[in-house]
């Protein structure tokens, strides 16, 4: 080997070490994913997204619970209701809506709408708050998957003098 070929073979294997040294801090410049909204769930790929009214959002999932509320969870009216998407739905026992924090269930309906799309949609009107989703990640490597939302309250001039309560 030539010290003309050392040397390029050196440069490259330095190169190749910053790079990955740097990689990890570039993924913190990157921005949150927050929740966008879809026109047809047909076209979107597997994944959970929460309605307001007649929007559609998909929410980006976390692989664990959160401690905070997290700043990409979705903000919706009080008639929210849950799709997940996936090519094989698990036993419909394994998703639900829980209150934030806590963890306490919201009752709900669940209804699959088609083949891989199930709703969840709570027995009553959500009060306002925060909420998270905990259902089965679809695939090979399992586990759970959160998504979060929280309801907003009904402007001032909307409000009744008695609020819905959980069971």
């Amino acid at each position: 080997m030539t010290r003309r070929t050392k040397v390029a073979i050196g440069i490259l294997a330095g190169l190749a070490l910053a790079v990955a040294g740097l990689a990890p801090f570039v993924l913190l410049l990157l921005p949150t994913p927050t929740p966008i909204p879809v026109r047809n769930l047909a076209d979107q790929p597997p994944g959970a997204f929460v309605t307001s009214g007649t929007v559609t959002l998909k929410v980006f999932p976390r692989p664990e619970l959160a401690q905070s509320f997290p700043a990409e969870g979705a903000t919706t009216e009080r008639g929210a209701r849950v799709l997940v998407k996936y090519r094989q739905l698990d036993g419909v026992g394994a998703y639900s809506i829980r209150v934030f924090p806590g963890g306490r269930a919201v009752p709900v309906v669940k209804d699959i709408l088609q083949p891989g799309v199930l709703e969840l949609r709570p027995k009553g009107p959500l009060p306002p708050g925060p909420y998270y989703v905990q259902y089965p990640r679809d695939g090979l490597e399992g586990g759970t998957d959160y998504i979060y939302f929280r309801v907003r309250p009904l402007p001032a001039s909307k409000t009744t003098t008695s609020s819905p309560q959980l069971e």
